[in-house]
């Protein structure tokens, strides 16, 4: 499934540029009878994305995935946005949401990790993540998974 992601990823990278998107994170689920293929797109810009630009998106995605055709049963496609817990991909958006909570689950020696902080950025290829008052460095090879904690303003 990983490789099938990543080939996935490549595919769908560079023609969510070419519509002004960012490619958050794809997600593969379901079973292989009945597979679930998630999309998630942003904008570039930090506006939301609207309906009109997911509707969009999922006919070019679904083009896109019918000439790969990684699945050998039909499959169910989503597309939508990240939501308030935008997944990160991408070292470039370690530091475009910088000043941002985050949770990152990350590999060190042989365990994994998880910690909880406020994303600093990155220094050269390292994530940085401040946590009780003390920066901490994450390789980028070593990330796992990492997602901005939402936060709704209800005033």
């Amino acid at each position: 499934m990983a490789n099938k992601r990543e080939k996935l990823i490549v595919l769908l990278e560079d023609e969510a540029q070419k519509y002004g998107l960012d490619l958050c994170d794809i997600e593969i689920a379901g079973t292989k009878k009945n597979p679930i293929l998630r999309v998630y797109l942003d904008t570039l810009d930090d506006e939301l994305i609207s309906l009109d630009q997911l509707a969009e998106a999922h006919a070019w995605v679904d083009q896109i995935i019918d000439d790969f055709d990684p699945f050998e049963t039909s499959y169910v496609l989503e597309v939508s946005s990240p939501g308030i817990d935008r997944p990160l991909r991408k070292l470039s958006d370690f530091n475009r949401f910088a000043g941002e909570d985050l949770v990152i689950h990350y590999k060190s020696d042989t365990k994994r990790k998880k910690l909880n902080g406020i994303l600093c950025g990155t220094r050269g290829s390292n994530i940085v993540v401040k946590s009780d008052d003390e920066e901490i460095e994450i390789d980028f090879a070593f990330l796992v998974k990492a997602n901005i904690i939402g936060k709704i303003d209800f005033n």
